[in-house]
């Protein structure tokens, strides 16, 4: 699917749309009350706002973003100028319409190119400004994650601080065959589909990225005294198990390869803190994020494609149509004592049947 409509990519187009509104207002009120003796240029500010703010922002969010979006198989060059074009030609599409409505209700045009009002180009030189702006710092998300840009915008993390974190680590089964099956370059582009078709259950159910290692991919959420809010690293493994499913068949086609995921999921007590210098990256250190490692390579090990430690599966509340399986105390690479695991089933897991014995696509979260 081209376009990709998602709940938080949603309430970010909203936002933006709002932003460009006010954005609007402000520059009328500067450019053109005078000019008009403030006859409908709020409005005419508001309306250019919102247009420009709903194309362009709809546009980068719903369809560049989109994990099947054949912006993405364009080189870097090529992109920026489709991009380039298709806002400035949104940016030229609605002053033109909104000079057509204003002319319409008040039979004069203040877009056109005079000097005494500044002008077309000037409307248009503006616009694309703003949303230059905008689209560099969507472009900064996609490039580090909204919440580490935001901390490293704040400084939250310029010192180290303990913190508590559920942490997911992902990866790929069956990379090194479907590496030598397909060819590294070939390789890099199957994992990067998957990359970004998994990253959409991760940031939606409250999670984000903080690395990819490889063909893994390491996840983290806030670890809550509610258990409820726990469970979202469930339903975000559910949701990523139903992607891979879902586009099984379109991958294979693409690529030649089954795509099949192996999970492992830990938490507790990290350090977090800022690291490097030319390229500056938040990172979390501890026990917690080595174990979690090492029930990965333990879940490989057991033949497991969802494994969890008992610590921390006694800190979250099972969705529905998720249940666990003990698999005893085991000795992990690294870690001096046993550690409690336990294999997680899912409904819509093909290898195995629910509680119920039912198949089913969807895993409520309470």
């Amino acid at each position: 699917m081209w376009f990709e409509f998602r709940r938080d990519n949603i309430n970010l187009w909203i936002a933006i749309i709002l932003i460009s509104g006010l954005i609007g207002i402000t520059y009328s009120q500067l450019v053109y009350s005078q000019v008009t003796n403030d006859k409908g240029s709020i409005w005419l500010g508001a309306i250019n706002g919102i247009i420009i703010g709903a194309c362009s922002a709809g546009f980068e969010l719903f369809f560049v973003s989109s994990a099947f979006s054949p912006m993405r198989k364009l080189a870097f060059i090529p992109a920026l100028l489709v991009r380039v074009a298709v806002h400035l030609t949104m940016i030229f599409l609605s002053l033109l319409f909104s000079q057509i409505v204003y002319d319409q209700i008040y039979g004069t045009g203040i877009l056109m190119f005079d000097p005494e009002i500044g002008g077309a180009t000037t409307d248009l030189a503006f616009a694309f400004l703003v949303m230059s702006v905008v689209i560099f710092y969507m472009q900064m998300r996609l490039f580090i994650g909204s919440r580490t840009l935001k901390n490293l915008v704040l400084g939250k993390y310029s010192r180290p601080q303990k913190e508590e974190r559920i942490f997911m680590f992902l990866d790929i089964a069956g990379s090194t065959d479907a590496a030598q099956k397909i060819g590294d370059v070939e390789f890099h582009r199957y994992l990067n589909q998957l990359f970004i078709l998994f990253d959409g259950p991760i940031t939606r159910s409250g999670g984000e990225v903080h690395s990819y290692v490889g063909d893994a991919i390491i996840a983290i959420w806030p670890l809550s005294v509610s258990p409820i809010e726990n469970s979202r690293v469930i339903g975000a493994m559910s949701q990523i198990d139903q992607l891979c499913q879902l586009h099984s068949k379109k991958i294979h086609e693409s690529f030649g390869v089954e795509p099949d995921i192996r999970i492992a999921i830990h938490g507790g007590p990290v350090v977090a803190g800022e690291t490097g210098d030319s390229k500056r990256q938040i990172t979390y250190l501890g026990d917690t994020v080595n174990i979690t490692a090492r029930i990965e390579a333990k879940a490989k090990e057991l033949g497991e494609r969802f494994l969890v430690s008992d610590a921390i599966l006694e800190r979250i509340t099972l969705p529905n149509g998720v249940e666990t399986r003990s698999l005893g105390s085991h000795f992990l690479k690294g870690v001096g004592e046993k550690m409690a695991l336990s294999a997680i089933r899912l409904e819509c897991d093909p290898n195995t049947k629910s509680i119920d014995g039912k198949a089913s696509m969807d895993v409520a979260i309470k």
